[in-house]
């Protein structure tokens, strides 16, 4: 026999917020609490993970930009008398990779 699901209304961000916050405070399975409140395990599961990751991505700090910005220490500036044309610079990334800048004058 095929069940019958709640399929009246789109549920809201908020309204799938509240859900998922009902379930963990139930203390039944998930399976259990979407067959309780006659909800589609597979839309339960999709929400819950799409809810989990966006308030993973708010917790990281600078999370929008994939982009680290460097500068040099105040010791590495030139004295006076110096060129100022050539530079070095290397990133050792992990894994055995090394990115080396280079600009020779």
């Amino acid at each position: 026999m095929a069940r019958s699901y709640n399929r009246s209304t789109r549920k809201s961000i908020l309204q799938w917020q509240a859900l998922v916050a009902d379930c963990a405070r139930s203390g039944l399975s998930a399976i259990a609490f979407c067959n309780q409140r006659r909800l589609s395990y597979v839309s339960f599961i999709h929400w819950r993970v799409k809810l989990k990751r966006q308030e993973s991505a708010e917790a990281l700090p600078d999370a929008k930009s994939p982009f680290v910005e460097i500068s040099p220490s105040s010791s590495v500036h030139p004295l006076p008398e110096q060129k100022t044309t050539a530079w070095d610079v290397e990133l050792i990334l992990g894994a055995g990779m090394v990115l080396r800048l280079r600009c020779a004058s």
